[in-house]
């Protein structure tokens, strides 16, 4: 279902004689908000407890994201921190692999007050030494990667849901005179036709919407 369909269909369901008329920015911003709000349902119900859920229902969770999931390229630390700010279209993370004297090892997320009591903690203090035991946390610089005394943090790669594609109908035209730049894209909101004119004038082609 493309942009247009999707105004209809939003049209369709309020169209009765009490509904208000919205308009199709209104629609935009509605819809943008549903799409945010479904992502974000979706990933707190698949990272919940494996024994909370089905087989079924998992994998519909994994199906239902797979298309926004995407894997980083090399992220180089600096002072034990990745900067997310390099991935142009991070929203949330799924994963973080890092690489630590050679050992590819998964990291650990870890809340504030975990963070202060792991290294008091002989069971849970960071190694790369087995078990591997190497945590992350976040902050306004970045991830900061807690690995212990031993190692050298060479880099990490983040599997993360991407930001979802913004819904915009974009701007209407309806007169005849309005200039549009090469490469712009042209979406029919009602079956339309349109002139091609040279800057010299004269119509070179014609089309349908």
């Amino acid at each position: 279902m493309n942009t247009v369909a999707i105004h209809y269909k939003t049209l369709f369901y309020l169209d009765s004689v009490r509904s208000p008329r919205f308009k199709p920015s209104t629609i935009d911003k509605a819809v943008n908000a549903a799409i945010s709000d479904i992502i974000l349902d979706r990933y707190n119900n698949i990272r919940k407890r494996q024994k909370e859920y089905s087989f079924q229902s998992e994998q519909r969770l994994r199906d239902e994201l797979y298309s926004i999931v995407k894997k980083s390229g090399d992220l180089v630390p600096t002072n034990d921190v990745i900067a997310i700010s390099s991935i142009t279209d991070y929203w949330l993370l799924l994963a973080l692999e890092v690489y630590i004297s050679g050992k590819q090892i998964n990291t650990i997320p870890l809340t504030y007050d975990e963070k202060n009591i792991i290294e008091n903690n002989p069971y849970t203090r960071p190694s790369i030494l087995y078990p591997q035991r190497v945590y992350r946390i976040e902050s306004s610089s970045g991830i900061e990667i807690i690995f212990g005394d031993v190692g050298s943090f060479e880099k990490g790669i983040a599997y993360y849901l991407k930001k979802p594609a913004k819904f915009d109908i974009g701007t209407k035209i309806d007169d005849t005179s309005t200039e549009i730049e090469s490469g712009t894209k042209i979406v029919g909101y009602v079956d339309s036709t349109y002139d091609i004119y040279s800057t010299t004038g004269g119509i070179m082609g014609s089309g349908t919407l």
